[in-house]
């Protein structure tokens, strides 16, 4: 029966054989405290039975026991947040060595104004921080402290928040088109548009100034746009030709905003016309009609609608114009003669008179006796006129 003994294993350290005395093999058991040394020992076995003795040699590596703790860490690692506003992180709870306590957070380090608010806490596995401002709360970027504590145990995370201003409500203008020209006398419009910023919705007035003198500016209510508003310059004839930076103000309570627009002033165009008429001579039946293709030759520009008259008609003969004032560059002249319209030839003046001035251009016109019927004129109808020294017989 062999007897068994160890030697060399470190303070702390113990060993135990099973069975001891044996005869044919054992079971060595070492057993370590939580204070025994750590690190490589080498240990010598040694059997004895009467006067033998042999030994046998092990190692032991003895390493340091795990120690119950925990780690923080918190998601996102940033966030943005507008005075006034929340925003919120998670943070997460890693447990080691067989931790399993319960975690108490608080946080550091975020800017006056602002408070941070933990659920669940404490808490075993994570928890949602909830940070708040308020309206006066510091803006810029903060970097804070996380600290979980349990016992004796205590770990942080760092996280970053960004505050920004919050939007004030107030708006801006702008004018479309940038520049308008007008003739004296004439008028013409922008549109002023309001935008809106930081839920504005205050009503704006609107007022313009640096108008030229002899114009006035009207503003008025776009129906097809809330947000706009028609700006009405009109000009006299005497308004002065020029370029005016025009100064378009809206005031809302103590905002006031304003935008700029172009106004050019231009003389009227002095252009002029002439009438011309074809054929230059025309026969019609009593009770029948004809006609004369009036022609307007403008110049110069000239934009202006033209008035027409006819004179010199005989007796019994109607006279109308298809297009009177004229706006283009022809009208047709229709004359219809009664049953008892005076026989003869006749010179007829055309008259056109424009804003400044008259032009005229002459036609003749034969009225002969019927020969069995005609057609009805068109257009509206001028008074007849008598033809003198021309007689009204059969």
């Amino acid at each position: 029966m062999v007897t068994f003994s160890a030697s060399g294993f470190p303070t702390g350290a113990t060993a135990s054989f099973s069975p001891n005395p044996a005869t044919g093999s054992a079971t060595m058991t070492v057993t370590t405290t939580a204070t025994t040394s750590t690190g490589s020992f080498s240990a010598t076995i040694t059997g004895t039975t009467g006067n033998l003795s042999h030994t046998a040699s092990v190692s032991l590596v003895v390493n340091a026991a795990a120690v119950p703790d925990f780690s923080l860490s918190a998601t996102p690692a940033s966030r943005t947040v507008t005075q006034g506003g929340s925003a919120t992180y998670t943070v997460n709870i890693s447990p080691s060595g067989g931790f399993t306590g319960m975690v108490t957070f608080r946080a550091s380090g975020f800017p006056t104004g602002a408070s941070a608010s933990f659920s669940p806490n404490p808490a075993t596995g994570s928890a949602t921080m909830t940070v708040t401002t308020t309206a006066t709360t510091s803006t810029g970027s903060f970097s804070a402290t996380i600290t979980g504590t349990t016992g004796n145990l205590s770990h942080t995370a760092s996280v970053s928040l960004v505050v920004n201003a919050a939007a004030v409500p107030d708006f801006s203008l702008s004018a479309t088109p940038a520049s308008r020209t007008v003739t004296q006398g004439g008028s013409t419009t922008y549109t002023v548009n309001i935008s809106r910023l930081g839920g504005f919705t205050g009503g704006v007035t609107l007022s313009v100034s640096g108008l030229p003198a002899g114009s006035t500016g009207t503003v008025t209510a776009n129906s097809a746009a809330p947000n706009s508003s028609i700006l009405t310059v009109t000009t006299t004839a005497t308004t002065p030709t020029g370029s005016f930076v025009l100064t378009i103000t809206g005031v809302s309570g103590a905002l006031p905003h304003a935008t700029s627009a172009t106004l050019v002033v231009t003389t009227p165009a002095t252009g002029d016309f002439k009438l011309s008429a074809s054929p230059a001579s025309q026969r019609v039946s009593r009770g029948g009609t004809t006609s004369y293709s009036v022609n307007i030759t403008r110049t110069g520009g000239y934009a202006g609608t033209i008035s027409l008259s006819v004179s010199g008609l005989p007796k019994g003969v109607a006279a109308g114009f298809s297009s009177n004032p004229a706006v283009a560059t022809s009208s047709t002249l229709t004359l219809k003669a009664a049953s008892r319209a005076s026989r003869g030839t006749y010179t007829l003046t055309i008259t056109g008179t424009g804003s400044n001035f008259t032009r005229t251009t002459k036609v003749s016109l034969k009225v002969i006796r019927s020969s069995g019927g005609g057609s009805l004129g068109v257009g509206s109808q001028q008074d007849a006129h008598e033809g003198p020294g021309h007689d009204n017989d059969d």
